[in-house]
């Protein structure tokens, strides 16, 4: 070969070298430098220019040169490949391990080094992991994404008594887990996997049938996808520390019902339930006094009875779990009978007397709780009105908000004349709320007027279309200022006509705040809108407004419906109405009419039109036929 065609292949060699990651280089036949890759600087520090020119052996460690030298030599003589492990100085002082290999041709030497220091730190990173794993008194485990355990320590398997075989590669329910308890360990199960750090305390089993008590710290291992491909978890025996904690929260419970038995009540019994001992608090609280009691088996005096008033046996009693299984007892959910008998409910701790399965007595610490209970209960009440407050403002803002429409009819010829429309609020979901649980805190907190201005456009919109509609607004509104301009504009913009639009009042509106009231009802029926006076023959006050209002309906209320058929006194009080009405010349609507029977009665009485469930349900308006226009036949 010509020194042009040695020229040509060693710089080809060069360029092949440089675009390789490991370290590469070419070298003489003496071993001194002639060219090294930028990979190099990256491995050892150094850079090309420091390294051209330079013998190998000087960036070797002393130990390995006559290794290299030999191995350089042979290899030369022999035409094979050169290969070691070999210690290189790094610029910085420090030593790096690299397995070299090195080929021989043309005068010169074409070497690749693979740098062998992280693979060497890993094997001792494992080492000092294993070395940890045997230290660590608690067990250890790694589990996958699918639930599989992929590693467990030896601790664990000491713990558990199974194997490792037995553990590693094991899917839920796992060898360890009880069968009562897999769902609450699978639940917390699913919580790691899905990321979630945990901390729990569980019921385990070892490979004899031996349960024992644990604690379980979790916390997620490793991504893949951006979700946590594993999580390990550090599982500990708790058997003394239970042990121990139980007995000392006895001890305590103990100490305490004795040291705060001046301020609760307090009475000690002996094993069969008998009173021993009853202090002046618990006097006080019962309306016994001590001589009467003693002797007595107090479950049959004071705690003979549920919260809900009905029987409550000994055997049945939880206060008696304490002589049953010897362990302290706290309950909120009971009541004492006090000598009056008068009920109120208490907080007791029972605890044993004395140490052992068979101690003295126990004692019982007790305390009324009915102002805290009442106190709980208007908290409950407020926070559920302040939920559905919310509620509200958010069906407003994103108009959840729907009407539903129930039929009325004409008794004398059945025809559905009109239709009362019925507000319902729906939940994100879709389902719906029925107006008792949201207009209560709606009227409260003022919110009623809103919901009222949407109900007064949404029926004057269907009044628009030619249906007859009766709408419900609540008493709050009435006196609202401009309510009954609301009505005038809605009626201008939808072009509906307003006697078709009747407008349903409650003698609770009227008591409520009359004058505007009044002045509202003036307002609309100037406009042309009909008025029914609602829950009729119930107020004493309904007779006296049917002579000073322009009422156009009476509805009969469904307390006189309900019996007429077989209650003459209804009957009565329903015919009475109807000839009332006609008096006044309005006419009657009888509510809550539930089946054929009753129809036939009101209508024989001479009520004019009648609603209920046996003529139709409320339902969707698309059902009631409400969201089309109405076709009206020429006669």
């Amino acid at each position: 070969m010509t020194t042009t065609d040695l020229r040509l292949s060693r710089a080809a060699s060069e360029r092949c070298l440089a675009l390789s990651d490991d370290v590469a280089c070419v070298i003489d036949e003496s071993l001194v430098v002639l060219h090294v890759n930028a990979a190099c600087q990256r491995v050892l520090g150094w850079t090309q220019v420091e390294l051209a020119g330079s013998s190998v052996l000087d960036r070797l460690h002393p130990d390995d040169v006559e290794t290299v030298r030999a191995r350089a030599s042979r290899a030369m003589e022999t035409d094979q490949f050169a290969g070691a492990e070999v210690r290189c100085r790094h610029a910085d002082g420090s030593w790096r391990r690299l397995s070299w290999l090195g080929v021989y041709e043309l005068g010169s030497w074409t070497c690749i080094g693979r740098d062998l220091t992280e693979r060497e730190q890993a094997a001792g990173h494992r080492e000092r992991t294993d070395a940890l794993l045997r230290a660590l008194p608690d067990g250890l485990a790694t589990v996958d994404r699918s639930g599989r355990i992929t590693m467990a320590s030896e601790r664990l398997c000491e713990v558990t008594g199974f194997a490792v075989e037995e553990l590693v590669g094991s899917c839920p329910p796992y060898p360890f887990w009880p069968e009562e308890y897999a769902d609450q360990h699978l639940a917390s199960l699913e919580a790691a996997i899905g990321g979630a750090d945990g901390n729990y305390e569980v019921v385990f089993c070892r490979k004899s049938g031996e349960r024992f008590p644990a604690t379980v710290t979790t916390a997620p291992l490793g991504e893949l996808g951006g979700e946590p491909c594993a999580f390990i978890a550090v599982i500990r025996d708790v058997t003394n520390e239970v042990r121990e904690r139980e007995e000392l929260r006895e001890a305590h419970v103990n100490e305490r019902a004795i040291t705060s038995s001046i301020g609760q009540g307090l009475y000690t019994i002996d094993r069969a339930g008998r009173l021993l001992y009853l202090n002046p608090a618990a006097e006080a609280l019962l309306g016994w006094h001590h001589d009467e009691l003693i002797g007595q088996v107090m479950h049959d005096v004071v705690h003979f009875q549920r919260a809900d008033g009905t029987p409550l046996a000994v055997g049945d009693c939880p206060l008696h779990d304490v002589g049953r299984h010897g362990r302290v007892i706290r309950t909120e959910d009971e009541v004492f009978v006090r000598k009056d008998r008068s009920v109120f409910p208490i907080e007791a701790t029972v605890a044993p007397l004395g140490r052992g399965e068979a101690p003295r007595g126990y004692v019982v610490v007790f305390g009324d709780i009915t102002e805290r209970k009442a106190e709980e209960a208007r908290l409950r009440h407020q926070t559920d009105k302040m939920s559905w407050l919310r509620k509200v403002r958010d069906a407003l803002a994103h108009d959840r908000f729907v009407l539903h429409a129930q039929p009325i009819i004409d008794l004398a010829d059945g025809t559905t004349t009109q239709h009362e429309l019925l507000i319902r609020m729906l939940r994100p979901t879709g389902e719906l709320i029925p107006p008792g649980r949201f207009l209560p805190p709606a009227e409260e907190y003022g919110l009623i007027v809103d919901i009222d201005r949407w109900v007064i456009w949404q029926a004057a919109q269907i009044a628009a279309r030619g249906h007859h509609v009766e709408l419900n607004l609540s008493a709050h509104s009435f006196g609202t200022a401009r309510l009954s301009d609301k009505f005038e504009d809605v009626l201008r913009r939808t072009g509906a006509d307003p006697a078709l639009m009747t407008i349903e009042l409650t003698e609770t509106a009227l008591v409520q705040d009359e004058q505007a009231a009044t002045t509202f009802i003036e307002r609309v029926k100037a406009l042309g809108c009909k008025l029914a006076l609602d829950d009729f023959g119930t107020g004493y006050a309904s007779f006296t407004y049917l002579k000073r209002l322009p009422i156009d309906y009476l509805k009969i209320d469904i307390e006189f419906i309900r019996d007429v058929v077989d209650n003459h006194a209804s009957q009565h009080v329903v015919k009475a109405v109807v000839n009332l009405a006609r008096d006044f010349g309005q006419q009657t609507i009888a509510e809550g009419v539930e089946d054929e029977r009753t129809v036939d009665v009101v209508r024989e009485l001479g009520v004019d039109f009648a609603q209920g469930y046996y003529i139709g349900r409320p339902g969707p308006l698309d059902r009631a036929g409400l969201l089309s226009r109405r076709v009206t036949k020429a006669g």
